[in-house]
């Protein structure tokens, strides 16, 4: 398995992270994983849509609201 390391994260942001992993009944690292899965998941899955629907993510990033 990797290792990632992040550096000069700001304690509010770890204490959150503390506070969510407590309310899920997992370690830290538990949490981080889980949150780190769902993102790649979420980022994959929005790719593929692009994809299909032939639209290009720098076309998507760059619209205006």
């Amino acid at each position: 398995m990797a290792q990632i390391l992040v550096e000069n994260l700001d304690p509010i942001i770890v204490e959150k992270l503390e506070t969510l992993a407590k309310q899920h009944g997992r370690s830290l690292q538990e949490e981080l994983k889980h949150i780190l899965q769902q993102a790649a998941e979420k980022a994959t899955h929005t790719l593929t849509h692009w994809r299909r629907h032939g639209k290009s993510q720098r076309s998507y990033s760059t619209r205006s609201s």
